[in-house]
């Protein structure tokens, strides 16, 4: 069995590193004992996690199909990150930050499937 590859497989595994280096990225930052943002307002931590969150669901779903339960096992991700915060020092769970979480994915989702599915979806490496 000859396997033929092509640039849509090459593509295929690089946007799949991209997504997995995101979420790493994510968990590293929900996992360290205290973040500094250089920003400060009110609430400017949930923008963050709405936008982290956001941003992961695009590279998911661009790069894997069968997208409600990737949306499904995002916000478990999001969950497990909250509750590993309980066992970092400085850190805690927040409902709210759970919120924010769940607001980009559902945000995103909308946006990827209403508008850009057919312009990023790779159609020849969907499985």
């Amino acid at each position: 069995l000859k396997m033929k590859i092509t640039f849509d497989y090459y593509l295929n595994i690089f946007l799949k590193i991209v997504a997995w280096t995101w979420l790493l990225a994510i968990a590293y930052l929900s996992l360290m004992p205290q973040v500094n943002i250089p920003i400060s307002f009110n609430h400017v931590d949930k923008i963050f996690h709405l936008g982290a969150y956001a941003v992961a669901t695009l590279f998911v779903l661009i790069s894997y199909s069968n997208n409600n339960i990737n949306i499904i096992l995002l916000f478990l991700y999001s969950l497990s990150m909250e509750i590993g915060q309980l066992f970092v020092k400085n850190r805690f769970f927040e409902i709210s930050d759970l919120i924010a979480n769940l607001a980009g994915i559902l945000i995103m989702a909308y946006i990827f499937n209403r508008f850009l599915r057919s312009y990023l979806t790779i159609n020849n490496i969907k499985k």
